[in-house]
């Protein structure tokens, strides 16, 4: 969770400088969280 932090860190300081670079790690952020619940659930699904 600490990259999803970062990320959302950086996408805040990005906001300034570049909408689309911010947009485009907030985005990436964004993926990362649901992959992690994606792959909790399937490995908690598994026998």
């Amino acid at each position: 969770m600490f990259a999803v932090f970062t990320d959302f860190l950086a996408a805040a300081i990005l906001r300034s400088a570049n909408t689309k670079a911010a947009l485009e790690t907030f985005i990436i952020a964004i993926f990362v969280i649901a992959g992690n619940y994606a792959a909790t659930w399937l490995t908690s699904k598994m026998p």
